[in-house]
């Protein structure tokens, strides 16, 4: 009985991640020039933004990771997806250096609450997001 709950929970978990993966990455159908990700392995929001739309050939994908050991599985699928249209970098969200760089989207993906030292960044970071 308690498979069924945990394998009923992790079905809700991700349908709930599809509907805000979807919800991010509708934006209309218009394409977004830069936007950063949190993408892991198999890349899904770039996928469900090359579906939507809002990912094109002309979209610069910044993508961060924090466990170097997916780096050649996500090289390989972003290079699979949108050949040279994006920026891996591996490390922790809020160690990325936006240099005020302007974003038209973003999907954060954090996989539980939001740290201090995320919140942090995001304020800092500011200036970078004009959603």
């Amino acid at each position: 009985m308690a498979t069924t709950g945990k394998k009923f929970k992790r079905t809700m978990q991700s349908r709930m991640k599809h509907r805000q993966r979807y919800s991010a990455m509708l934006n209309n159908g218009v394409p977004l020039e830069n936007v950063l990700l949190l993408t892991s392995t198999d890349c899904l929001d770039v996928v469900e933004g090359l579906s939507l739309g809002s990912i094109n050939k002309s979209t610069r994908v910044i993508s961060v990771e924090n466990k170097k050991h997916l780096q050649p599985v996500i090289e390989k699928t972003l290079e699979n997806l949108i050949p040279g249209q994006w920026d891996l970098q591996m490390k922790n969200i809020e160690k990325v250096d936006l240099k005020g760089e302007k974003l038209d989207g973003m999907f954060l993906d954090l996989c539980g609450y939001l740290k201090p030292e995320q919140s942090i960044w995001l304020h800092n970071n500011q200036k970078s997001f004009h959603l």
